[in-house]
């Protein structure tokens, strides 16, 4: 599988724990993303505010924020939501802000105390976005365990080992499962820091894939 000429960069990484003996199955009727019909310009607006004034914090890839902060500032945020039924969980800032970097193929993993994972998400675009890829692939190799945080894992892929099956440009709201194999890239062509918000639900997600 060629790579997209333009997209040519180094793939970033962190430093390699141990294997996961898990393998991946290839689902050809899967659904990885679907956009979603609501409006969002006025939540986008707060939290493209939000990630300004607090652009010094967002300093990893992902940078979780604290709910009851992010509701206060952006109180359109729940309201969006609410004619789908569904509660927000938690909120992370996903920042790509260095230039030519194509951050690496993963798929999320997120270890709290207290809280179960969700595979599903809904992601807003922040921040130019407009120039940025989300591809999703497959893959028959096993992924390696990484730790971006305190809290925050994931499974890393070696790009030569993917296959690439989808792709989308998040320019409005979408749905997507981070339990795929997945990677944002970002096209240096265009502003950086590149800024989308990703949000768990209490509430499962399939449904919006069905809708």
């Amino acid at each position: 599988m060629a790579r997209p000429e333009r997209f040519e960069l180094p793939t970033a990484g962190f430093e390699d724990q141990n294997s996961s003996t898990e393998l991946r199955t290839v689902n050809i009727f899967m659904k990885y993303y679907k956009y979603l019909d609501i409006e969002y310009s006025m939540s986008c607006q707060q939290l493209k505010k939000y990630a300004l004034d607090n652009l010094n914090k967002l300093t990893l890839f992902q940078t979780d924020i604290d709910k009851e902060d992010i509701l206060e500032a952006c109180p359109d945020l729940q309201k969006m939501f609410d004619p789908l039924k569904i509660t927000i969980k938690t909120v992370s800032f996903i920042t790509t802000d260095n230039i030519d970097i194509e951050y690496g193929i993963h798929i999320d993993v997120l270890e709290y105390e207290d809280l179960e994972f969700s595979p599903i998400r809904i992601n807003l675009p922040v921040l130019n976005c407009e120039g940025s890829i989300t591809n999703f692939y497959t893959s028959s190799y096993l992924p390696v365990n990484k730790q971006l945080s305190e809290n925050i894992y994931y499974l890393g892929y070696e790009y030569e080992n993917c296959q690439l099956v989808d792709s989308f440009c998040l320019n409005r709201p979408a749905v997507l499962r981070v339990d795929e194999i997945h990677q944002v890239i970002a096209n240096p062509n265009y502003h950086l820091p590149r800024i989308s918000c990703s949000i768990e639900f209490e509430e499962d997600l399939e449904f919006l894939f069905k809708n």
